[in-house]
């Protein structure tokens, strides 16, 4: 629903008038205050309240989970500097937030937020209803509160949401008795056709023994035609009940090979 700020009736000062509609600018003031002081490793997660007015003059107070991150996650070791956090970094922090509350089968879908990066940020759905959104911050939003040659993620997600899809029975797996069979695939795909859908193109087609899907490198520039990217997969086989030949794993690669082509991939050469 369209949402308009809620107004406060004798604020203090013009600061205070309204009431906060987003986790994100008070977790900016956070990473400011933290950069100010030298502080340039940073992760924080904050949950509270925000509001607003629906078109029907009525007002919602919804409670959200929100993160922000800049620099690395890790702290720098003797021998190493970890790399700065990026948009997947991000995606990561959102799989396990949605892992551990027990929500399945999420979609990323595209986002048009003028906060975000129009190529590295998502909204993330599942059941049909929006869960939040993610992604790094505009350069435009990072000019304005002076941040200057750093990369700034940022996410906020309803919890009532989260909650109300969450799966609350825990199910356990034995583990595998059978070795996995590994094969790495990398797809040219077009910018226009989102990851998420070569992904479920990937496991629909590779049915029950692909175990997991995992995406390790995006390329962009020679031989890759204008207008398309490179997509690296790894792609894990497995049987719980036998050891898979090669045979089979290859007919279920060549059937992932042609789902994909159904969808305008196709495999690097």
């Amino acid at each position: 629903p369209t949402r308009t700020l809620v107004r406060v009736r004798n604020a203090a000062s013009e600061e205070l008038s309204t009431l906060r509609n987003s986790l994100i600018p008070s977790l900016m003031d956070v990473v400011l205050h933290n950069l100010a002081r030298r502080q340039t490793e940073i992760f924080l997660f904050e949950v509270g309240a925000v509001f607003a007015q629906l078109p029907d003059g009525d007002y919602s107070e919804t409670l959200k989970a929100g993160f922000a991150i800049t620099g690395s996650v890790f702290p720098p070791g003797w021998d190493a500097r970890y790399p700065a956090a990026d948009f997947f970094t991000a995606k990561g922090v959102v799989q396990t937030l949605l892992e551990t509350v027990g929500v399945a089968e999420a979609e990323y879908e595209a986002l048009d937020d003028p906060r975000f990066h129009p190529g590295r940020s998502a909204r993330v759905l599942a059941g049909g209803r929006e869960l939040g959104v993610f992604g790094e911050l505009h350069p435009d939003v990072l000019e304005q509160l002076d941040i200057t040659r750093r990369t700034v993620l940022a996410g906020e997600f309803d919890v009532q949401t989260l909650w109300s899809l969450a799966e609350r029975r825990v199910r356990y797996e034995p583990l595998p008795k059978y070795p996995a069979v590994l094969r790495d695939l990398a797809v040219v795909a077009a910018e226009d056709v989102p990851y998420q859908t070569v992904e479920r193109t990937v496991k629909q087609a590779g049915g029950a023994l692909l175990e997991n899907v995992r995406l390790f490198d995006v390329y962009r520039g020679e031989r890759i035609p204008e207008g398309t990217r490179s997509l690296a997969l790894s792609l894990t086989f497995r049987s719980p009940e036998r050891t898979l030949t090669d045979e089979e794993v290859d007919e279920i690669v060549a059937r992932i090979v042609h789902a994909l082509e159904e969808i305008g991939a196709r495999l690097r050469t």
